[in-house]
């Protein structure tokens, strides 16, 4: 009768699993990196942040897995860990285009209003995300008129629209001009039917 070994399968399948795992530190930091820009796409911040993790366990020096891991949080609503990743980045690699952005964006999620409106003063002449940033951060300041101009300017430029209008409704709730805001709100539920739902 023939008698089947299994050892030699079993030590392939060892040499296999150990070969797959031979990969360099570049190459889990690429494949984490682009796993994460994937995720990102899809708005898939749960998968992104593991995979961004793994890029800057990968390589702790990597200023754009950094930078994207700020990003992730971010997105998450977590300013004082985005902070911490964007700062990382920005010490390793300075003048990441969009970092000034980003940091503004991570204090004005923390309440620091007088921080993100002092990294967003520079941005104001060129970048129109800059702009409807600062129209939310005067709105929180309580500077109506300041929110007004920069809200309508971003709104003008259709870049995020749906926050622009629900800023410029809460302006006019808060100057006691409810059509007005119904107004803006109706225009917001067209521009994203998702975000607004009915009471």
């Amino acid at each position: 009768m023939f008698k089947l070994s299994l050892r030699p399968l079993w030590v392939f399948s060892f040499g296999v699993l150990v070969l797959a795992g031979c990969q360099s530190p570049e190459e889990k930091r690429a494949e984490a990196y682009e796993k994460g820009m994937a995720f990102m796409q899809k708005h898939n911040y749960d998968a992104a942040l593991i995979a961004f993790k793994n890029a800057v366990k990968a390589d702790p020096k990597d200023a754009q897995s950094l930078y994207q891991l700020g990003q992730v949080y971010l997105e998450t609503g977590d300013g004082e860990k985005a902070l911490i990743e964007l700062q990382k980045a920005n010490a390793i690699k300075p003048g990441l285009p969009g970092y000034a952005l980003a940091e503004a964006r991570a204090y004005h999620l923390q309440g620091k209003l007088d921080e993100a409106w002092k990294r967003l003063q520079p941005l104001l002449a060129a970048d129109i995300k800059a702009k409807a940033l600062a129209g939310q951060v005067l709105l929180r300041k309580g500077d109506l008129n300041g929110a007004r101009k920069y809200l309508e300017e971003a709104l003008a430029a259709n870049v995020e629209p749906l926050m622009d209008l629900l800023g410029l409704a809460e302006i006019e709730l808060q100057q006691r001009q409810p059509a007005k805001a119904r107004a803006l709100l109706e225009r917001a539920a067209k521009a994203d039917a998702s975000a607004v739902q009915p009471l």
